[in-house]
């Protein structure tokens, strides 16, 4: 470049104060790409740190109790009689005058415990819920709430016996949202973890070529 302008014939003074300007617009340049791409940095951390919370404070902990329920409700079926279909005592050698003990056993000590932990994270922790989560919580707090409030008033004698065949099917449909949701909260966060990293590594390796 600069023996071009020395063909043109240039003065010193002018390829002076040229070499000068060319210097501090590179100079400039790497300035501003490189405050560019720090607040990029920044906006990564905070979009993961944004995901971390909704994920670690909401959807995961939910999940993880959906799962548990799910495991207990496989392993509780094999103690139902398969003609009536109710808990049988016999099948896990369950002494008891009270013919639901084994129901009231699984209902009350292991499902609602779990009901009652997603009832209080939809609760207190919906403000976390992504803008594009389409799950209907109040469809899944009111089948949580509904079985507690029943089961509660026949354990304290307030009532003989229900039916909740009518009210109590678990929202499968709302279940499926959610979990859906869940993974795409994991994936955008595990994607913005890598594109954080990748950017990381290339300012690193600019500063050590540029050292």
């Amino acid at each position: 470049m600069i023996d071009l302008l020395k063909q043109l014939g240039i003065p010193t003074i002018g390829l002076l104060i040229i070499s000068v300007l060319l210097f501090l617009a590179k100079e400039l340049w790497s300035i501003t790409k490189a405050k560019r791409a720090n607040v990029f940095q920044l906006m990564l951390s905070k979009a993961i740190e944004e995901r971390d919370k909704q994920l670690q404070d909401f959807y995961l902990p939910i999940r993880a109790r959906l799962e548990v329920t799910k495991h207990l409700f496989n392993i509780s079926q094999k103690w139902k009689n398969p003609e009536t279909q109710k808990f049988d005592h016999k099948i896990i050698e369950i002494e008891s005058k009270d013919k639901r003990a084994l129901s009231k056993i699984v209902i009350n000590r292991m499902f609602l415990p779990l009901n009652k932990d997603i009832e209080d994270i939809i609760i207190n922790k919906a403000s976390l819920r992504h803008p594009e989560d389409k799950t209907d919580y109040q469809t899944l707090l009111s089948h949580f709430i509904l079985w507690r409030v029943f089961e509660e008033s026949a354990s304290e004698n307030e009532i003989d016996s229900y039916n909740g065949a009518s009210f109590l099917q678990f929202p499968n449909e709302e279940a499926v949202k959610f979990y859906k949701v869940c993974e795409q909260l994991i994936n955008e966060r595990d994607n913005l973890y890598h594109k954080l990293l990748k950017l990381e590594s290339t300012s690193l390796y600019s500063y050590k070529i540029k050292k």
